[in-house]
């Protein structure tokens, strides 16, 4: 009897900005994949509750349609200040999947920093008017 495709070993989310964090995979993606054909990499995500996930979620964009070459993605329409886990599998077009990885970390979105642009520009503005009633 021949074995199943053997999946990648962990999924890394790095880089988290406001709203996204990218999904990095590792360089050995899957191994005894000889009877699995056209292979496809499913990326899921869960926001995460004291490191644990709460429902995942298949994962859009360029992670959706992640290359058999590719290492790296990007989630993006995340919440902010979030805590976010992912997790990836080998799918083959027989219907043959390797387990899931298990999410090794959990990765935080980052909270938007606070602007005053306005009273800046306020400020400014009453700066060259007062100059300019100088000259």
């Amino acid at each position: 009897e021949l074995s199943q495709p053997v999946g990648p070993s962990q999924v890394q989310l790095v880089d988290p900005g406001v709203n996204s964090v990218k999904v990095k995979l590792p360089e050995l993606l899957a191994s005894n994949t000889s009877r699995c054909e056209c292979a496809g990499i499913r990326i899921e995500y869960s926001e995460a509750v004291n490191g644990v996930a709460t429902a995942w979620t298949p994962a859009t964009g360029s992670c959706a349609s992640l290359g058999w070459a590719e290492r790296m993605c990007e989630l993006t329409g995340l919440a902010e200040s979030t805590e976010y886990t992912g997790r990836v599998r080998i799918e083959c077009a027989d219907g043959q999947v390797t387990s899931w990885t298990e999410p090794l970390v959990t990765t935080r979105t980052i909270s938007p920093i606070a602007t005053v642009s306005g009273a800046l520009a306020i400020a400014a503005s009453r700066r060259l008017a007062s100059s300019s009633a100088v000259a």
